[in-house]
């Protein structure tokens, strides 16, 4: 039975980090500054590092012996702390990531006229 949970619990933390990444990556929402988005990505790193372990400390207190299996409450207790751990893990991943790779803006426009010149274009022979 324990092995059971300990499955489960382990693909719904990995389903929420791939949500949030999946999430974030689609997310259109404003960027705050370099700085800022690195400072914001460590300290989200930081507290749901906490957070989990925190948490994992006061169901092991409460939890009991989990010989035969873990008791449904804190089967949940501890994906639902797994899975807020691997949520914001991967959102202050995105962060810090965007704080190292700034978006820039991509258009069809070519940046030097020298882009447009007939000798730098391929030719096809039909």
């Amino acid at each position: 039975m324990l092995a059971f949970q300990l499955i489960c619990s382990f693909l719904v933390w990995i389903a929420s980090g791939v949500f949030i990444a999946r999430r974030a990556k689609a997310a259109n929402r404003p960027t705050p500054s370099p700085t800022a988005a690195a400072a914001l990505g460590a300290l989200i790193f930081i507290l749901s590092a906490v957070v989990l372990l925190g948490g994992l400390a006061w169901v092991a207190q409460s939890a009991g012996p989990v010989k035969a299996g873990l008791k449904p409450v804190t089967w949940l207790a501890i994906t639902a702390l797994g899975a807020l751990f691997t949520a914001g893990q991967a959102e202050a991943a995105s962060l810090v990531l965007r704080s190292l790779a700034p978006r820039s803006e991509v258009t069809d426009a070519p940046r030097d006229p020298s882009c447009t010149s007939s000798s730098s274009r391929l030719k096809v022979k039909p």
